[in-house]
């Protein structure tokens, strides 16, 4: 048998992200948290957003030898001259996958 793989290395853009931290705990109550409080200060609609179906996981990539402590949820947004209040924003440079750590995941 001649098993062949594919791989399609794919460039990710920089872009940026309005951000809320939210702690890891086993029950996952800290992510649904955050994910609310981001999408009442960035509802459906709200012209900030660039790709509005998509939300992002960013975890610090110090923290996954030793175990995720803390990470980020976020969405992505063009100009955000304004930042709201509880949220930070992230500037993702340019990177490619697969060795770009984001999780997308659509909203939808």
């Amino acid at each position: 048998m001649n098993d062949t793989l594919s791989v399609e290395v794919v460039t990710v853009p920089p872009m940026r992200l309005l951000t809320v931290q939210a702690p890891t705990v086993p029950d996952k109550s800290g992510t649904r948290a955050a994910w609310r409080k981001l999408t009442e200060v960035l509802p459906q609609g709200d012209p900030r957003l660039a790709d509005p179906d998509t939300g992002y996981v960013c975890i610090p990539q110090e923290q996954w030898a030793p175990g995720v402590e803390t990470l980020y949820v976020g969405l992505r947004v063009g100009e955000a001259e304004v930042v709201p209040d509880g949220t930070e924003p992230l500037d993702t440079p340019e990177c490619c996958a697969p060795g770009c750590a984001f999780m997308a995941t659509r909203l939808i």
